[in-house]
């Protein structure tokens, strides 16, 4: 098994930039010194820029590649809209960290202005809604509002170098607008940079002198522009922090994924979790849980900094396998669900359990092209089992019912926008799982089955014992 596969990996850009327009850029890099681009060399001067402004290369005239957008679909129900891109064809990263999936990302939404859900469907399902959505259209209309200031007047009448003022000016706007389209948290970055540059800085001691009037006008047209990028900022900037400020790593460059929140899930399940813990939570306490000596299962606790409560955190491994076993683990699946044993009492969990165990290790035996894993106990243990989690089994609620600490598992309707509570050691907590309204249906009447007793409207309340769990 591999440890994290849920995280998308960012890998830096090789992205080379004409020498020449190294001092054009100088506005944006206020904290930077002039270069010497004489006795600099070339490639010193082109890692600077990697690292600082990926995709600069729009300026030098480089072909954009992956222009096709991935297919997709919209779904629509009674309260929402799906809109689901298949990514499962696709090179790219099927990230918002990747530029070209968020280029095709923004393309399929300005068609599609209204939706309750993003879902990227690739290895693993990603769902983007509530306010992270929100961010995500935000991001995907910027070059519209924009594109307007780029007619706009950028040099002062009174200018004596109006040329020169000209195509800088004009340069740098080109530049915020090609981010825009594709890269909006640089082009937020780069106004707020730009703003702040030519409030501070002294013309007389830059490369070369520069017409203040033209400065101060173009100046405003950035201010204006800022009025409408900073709606973007305040939506991934913490209420608590009151600052609105893009961050730039020097590595990584903007980390779209840690501002926008995605739920995500195997494709053979509907449940969705978030892998990673809200910026508003203290970590308290870890600790392991296991069904049955079958698998260990991490448990996290943190405190919520602006709630009294607890937040019960829990990252399965079906959530992190390789593709080659996240493939094998859903074809076999498919043919159990299809299986129809003959004499077997389901009425009997321990019974259904332990048939399908035996059943899922007879399939998984039969594969070709995986010997890695069925050669490897462990693995073939691990598959086994979370095969028989997701047919006869729980699925994930089987992780929260193993752990002894916790005496309640409840949700409140809508499922599939609230989060699955846990009364745990006699405090209530949040977790970082949602349940579908398939799960839900799904687990009512299995329940409802194992225990011969009515659940619906008439009888609200549906009491039984599961002593597998005790």
């Amino acid at each position: 098994m591999t440890s994290e596969k849920v995280k998308t990996e960012r890998v830096l850009k090789n992205d080379t930039t004409d020498i020449t327009q190294y001092q054009r850029m100088q506005l944006v890099l206020s904290e930077r010194k002039p270069v010497d681009t004489v006795s600099g060399t070339k490639g010193k001067i082109n890692r600077m820029f990697n690292k600082f402004l990926s995709g600069v290369s729009l300026l030098a005239g480089k072909k954009e590649e992956n222009d096709k957008c991935c297919p997709y679909r919209s779904k629509v129900s009674k309260k929402s809209k799906t809109i689901t891109i298949d990514c499962k064809e696709c090179s790219c990263e099927s990230s918002f960290e990747d530029e070209n999936c968020r280029k095709n990302i923004f393309h399929i939404l300005q068609k599609e202005p209204v939706a309750e859900r993003l879902t990227l469907s690739k290895l693993y399902e990603r769902d983007y809604e509530g306010r992270s959505l929100a961010t995500i259209y935000l991001m995907s209309g910027l070059k519209d509002k924009l594109i307007s200031y780029k007619s706009s007047k950028f040099v002062h009448e009174t200018c004596d170098n109006n040329a020169q003022c000209r195509k800088e000016h004009a340069d740098i706007m080109n530049l915020i607008l090609e981010s825009s389209g594709t890269d909006p948290l640089k082009a937020c970055y780069t106004i707020n940079k730009l703003i702040e540059y030519n409030e501070t800085k002294d013309p007389l001691s830059d490369f070369r002198r520069e017409c203040v009037l033209c400065r101060g006008k173009f100046t405003g047209i950035l201010s204006e522009m800022e009025s409408i990028s900073k709606s973007i900022i305040k939506n991934i900037t913490p209420e608590s922090s009151g600052k609105y400020t893009v961050e730039y790593d020097t590595e990584y460059g903007y980390e779209y994924e840690k501002h926008l929140i995605s739920y995500v899930r195997p494709p053979f399940s509907t449940s969705r979790i978030y892998t990673e813990a809200p910026d508003n939570t203290i970590f308290l306490e870890c600790y392991d849980i296991s069904y049955q000596n079958e698998r260990k299962l991490p448990v996290n606790i943190y405190q919520l900094a602006d709630r009294p409560e607890k937040m019960y955190m829990i990252s399965p491994i079906e959530y992190s396998l390789e593709e080659k076993e996240l493939k094998l683990i859903e074809r076999i699946r498919k043919k159990m669900i299809m299986h129809r044993p003959v004499d077997l009492q389901f009425a009997d969990p321990a019974n259904s359990r332990e048939y399908f165990r035996r059943l899922s290790k007879q399939l998984l035996l039969q594969e070709n092209d995986v010997d890695d894993i069925i050669s490897n106990p462990a693995k073939l243990n691990i598959c086994s089992d979370l095969l028989t989690k997701y047919t006869t089994g729980l699925g994930i609620l089987e992780d929260l019912l193993s752990d002894e600490r916790v005496t309640d598992v409840y949700v409140n309707a809508p499922a599939d926008r609230n989060p699955v509570h846990v009364v745990l050691d006699g405090e209530e907590c949040i977790t970082n799982i949602y349940l579908s309204q398939e799960d839900m249906e799904s687990m009512v009447s299995r329940l409802r089955s194992i225990s011969g007793r009515p659940f619906g409207e008439a009888t609200p309340v549906l009491e039984m014992f599961l002593s597998e769990y005790k």
